[in-house]
């Protein structure tokens, strides 16, 4: 049992898509920062500015295009 669970180490310690594992970790930890300030945005922008719904939604689908121009990128 203890050969059989070293060879299964050695295996996953050569994955060849070990290297992505860090970016992946990064990329939930700035998803998880950066969720919750999504959510609230268009409240702060109602509630501190005063901004109009028409306006809100402006900024936020110019914040969404520019984020596909930036994903093509």
């Amino acid at each position: 049992m203890d050969q059989n669970l070293q060879r299964r180490w050695i295996a996953l310690s050569n994955a060849p898509w070990w290297p992505a594992v860090p970016v992946l970790v990064i990329q939930l930890v700035s998803g998880i920062w950066y969720i919750p300030q999504l959510s609230f945005f268009p409240i702060y922008l109602e509630e501190e500015l005063l901004l109009t719904p028409v306006l809100i939604s402006a900024l936020i689908s110019a914040g969404h295009a520019a984020g596909m121009v930036s994903g093509v990128v």
